[in-house]
């Protein structure tokens, strides 16, 4: 299986809020440790590990996507790494099968958390190490557990040493289970306590990851995405117009001409009311603002599609 069809296989079946709930998941593991056993233990390991993986794939993907600054910053890891892109993927690229950030995120290294976060420090250019030892994020991190959060806290507080120790055990541990299986079935012994701790430094670990992304870069690649995707707007609206006007001059009566434009009235009330209706699933949400002039970009561009190929199938 090429690469391309490996990532398309991936992202199939997926859906926007699934990629980015990959958290969520674990969360839902915390209430499940009474009366376990070794299977349950082993599938935390391994659903610790291959979270991390799906979450960073995720994160890098839209990291990239139309940032030509963490695309050149990717560079070396890839040219390091021996990774080319070929004709393929370009092709399922421009036919919007997956994007660059896509194809790029799937092409990283996921061996090891120092792995993870070495790329994630040469792409941003940020130390994770540094800015994540930080007792600022506990309260907030909190927030996040489906789960008694006060006990966590006293329990387990939040400290990026010993989350990083847990993960490195982690991977470790999965290693073994998914390669060494007379050693797992005859000699591993887990400590329900112990891989309970691992799956809660994953999560703080990951919500962490979250929450600086979102304070250092999100708000911030928001408004930019925000103004280019006015523009877009902009340049397709002007582009249908002309769409209409070439359609107008091939009309020879005029009641055609009157049949066009209530066609172009009724899709105008469309566009705005079916933007709306989006709008009014995230009342006093500005991070959707951006998700509302997405979809009426997009309807912008299926209309456009429409009328092209009404004029070419008449021309």
């Amino acid at each position: 299986m090429n690469r391309f069809e490996k990532i398309i296989e991936s992202k199939k079946g997926i859906n926007h809020s699934q990629r980015l709930n990959t958290t969520s998941v674990l969360n839902e593991y915390l209430n499940k440790f009474d009366n376990c056993n070794d299977d349950f233990l082993q599938l935390v390991v391994v659903s610790i590990v291959s979270s991390n993986e799906s979450f960073f794939k995720e994160t890098f993907s839209w990291l990239l996507e139309d940032n030509e600054e963490f695309l050149i910053n990717c560079k070396p890891i890839l040219n390091k790494k021996g990774i080319k892109l070929d004709i393929d993927d370009l092709i399922q690229i421009s036919k919007k099968s997956f994007t660059i950030g896509d194809l790029i995120a799937y092409s990283l290294p996921y061996s090891s958390i120092d792995t993870i976060i070495s790329n994630f420090n040469s792409v941003t250019k940020m130390d994770l190490y540094k800015e994540l030892n930080s007792e600022k994020y506990v309260y907030e991190l909190l927030s996040d557990f489906d789960y008694d959060s006060d006990e966590i806290f006293i329990e387990r507080p939040y400290n990026l040493n010993r989350i990083l120790k847990s993960l490195n055990e982690t991977y470790q541990l999965r290693h073994i289970i998914c390669h060494d299986f007379l050693s797992t079935k005859h000699k591993l012994q887990l400590n329900s306590e112990q891989i309970k701790g691992f799956l809660i430094d994953a999560i703080y670990f990951q919500n962490a990851i979250t929450m600086h992304i979102s304070e250092k870069l999100y708000r911030k690649q928001i408004d930019s995405h925000y103004e280019n995707t006015l523009k877009k707007i902009d340049t397709k609206t002007k582009i249908l117009n002309q769409l209409y006007s070439q359609i107008e001059l091939a009309l020879n009566t005029k009641e055609q001409k009157e049949k066009l434009q209530q066609n172009i009235k009724t899709f105008e009330r469309y566009l705005i009311d079916d933007t709306n209706e989006l709008g009014k699933w995230f009342q006093e949400d500005s991070i959707f603002d951006t998700l509302e002039l997405e979809h009426k970009l997009e309807l912008l561009i299926q209309r456009i599609q429409l009328i092209e190929k009404i004029i070419k199938y008449s021309s």
